[in-house]
């Protein structure tokens, strides 16, 4: 069986490492950059960790930032 890792508290243990270290997370990337939650699966897929999402969370997180209507064509 392959080992599993949370994505979020995968996250929550790297912002906490980069706070220790004072290394400033706060800053947007820009489109061409994936999200945190993306580019931290991809790190654990990297490392044959399979990554894993709390539902629940997912759906709170989702909720909290809704997605914006990009479309122009509607108007």
């Amino acid at each position: 069986m392959e080992p599993r890792y949370d994505v979020d508290r995968f996250l929550r243990e790297v912002k906490e490492l980069l706070r220790i270290a004072d290394v400033e997370t706060s800053k947007p990337l820009g489109a061409d950059h994936p999200n945190p939650q993306v580019a931290a699966a991809l790190l654990l897929r990297s490392l044959g960790i399979r990554p894993v999402a709390d539902p629940v969370a997912t759906l709170q997180r989702t909720m909290d930032d809704p997605w914006v209507d990009r479309d122009d064509r509607s108007r």
